[in-house]
């Protein structure tokens, strides 16, 4: 009988290199769990698919999850796994390098590395995520591409970017990027309810 699929999003660690306005993080004292923590949370969580006779699909994310030195740990735990189909990554696209990138072509169970982009331009997604995010974001899809990743955007949308709803799908295409998840802004820790969206809206 053909096992069920259990959707999850597991933020894993809380470091991060950008400051974004619509974090939901409420300051920036970090403290990340180490591998023996993680690891036990992994097991719990493959206990439970199993417990449910489940296949996971798992994304990982941060903070920014690129910055973490037990990415690759957790990694070798998920491919070693049967309880665990397939995972993603979701990262903010400024922290990737070569060295990752090497690591990751192994990797047999990554379906897609998932990009916070949250406008088509380096106004907007500067204004948001800080000076300089745009122009890495676009230097990483390019690398990930030369090596034949399946890529994805994550817009975050909120009052200041909501003009660039329909321009960032358009955006996406002329990248090479096959598909936008569209969520909406968290108003908690730095940003607040003025940042949402109303219904009308």
């Amino acid at each position: 009988m053909k096992k069920e699929e259990f959707y999850f999003q597991w933020h894993f660690m809380n470091s991060c290199n950008l400051r974004c306005a619509h974090c939901y993080q409420e300051g920036y004292h970090f403290e990340d769990m180490d591998l023996k923590q993680l690891l036990q949370v992994a097991k719990e969580i493959s206990k439970a698919l199993s417990k449910w006779n489940m296949l996971g699909r798992l994304s990982l994310t941060g903070g920014e999850p690129f910055l973490s030195p037990y990415l690759f740990d957790l990694i070798d735990y998920i491919e070693s796994d049967d309880n665990i189909k397939q995972f993603d990554i979701l990262t903010n696209g400024t922290y990737i390098t070569d060295k990752h990138i090497e690591r990751l072509k192994v990797v047999t169970k990554l379906r897609q590395i998932q990009i916070s982009l949250d406008g088509p331009t380096q106004e907007t997604h500067d204004l948001i995520r800080g000076s300089g995010a745009f122009n890495k974001v676009v230097e990483t899809v390019k690398l990930l591409q030369k090596h034949n990743f399946e890529i994805s955007f994550m817009f975050t949308l909120m009052r200041q970017n909501k003009s660039d709803a329909v321009k960032i799908i358009d955006f996406a295409d002329e990248c090479g990027v096959n598909a936008v998840t569209v969520e909406r802004v968290t108003p908690c820790g730095h940003s607040n309810i003025s940042d949402a969206l109303n219904k009308g809206e």
